[in-house]
């Protein structure tokens, strides 16, 4: 038996082996609590919120770490893109081996 989550277009639940449970009726038989549906969002959006901040900082990271690598390897000293170099190394045939 398994459930999923969201509106419920169809009227049968029954699915053969399993069971179709959207929304509130999800909740209620994973809970047992017919408002659970309700009890979980505010907790749910504290939490998402927590990680998000994390996500983003680790994100920057991330970006900054690439930028500095674009700039390395494809700009100029006055940090304006060299689009024949970044042209090449996306573009460029590989070198034959029999040349």
């Amino acid at each position: 038996m398994a459930g999923c989550y969201g509106k419920q277009a169809e009227n049968s639940e029954a699915k053969g082996d399993y069971l179709k449970l959207c929304g509130q009726r999800f909740w209620q038989f994973i809970s047992d609590d017919r408002e659970f549906y309700i009890k979980i969002v505010e907790p749910i959006g504290h939490n998402a919120k927590d990680r998000n901040a994390v996500f983003l900082a680790q994100y920057e990271l991330v970006v900054d770490a690439f930028t500095e690598l674009f700039r390395k390897h494809f700009c100029g000293p006055d940090n304006l893109t060299i689009w024949d170099v970044l042209v090449k190394h996306s573009s460029e045939a590989p070198a034959s081996r029999h040349s």
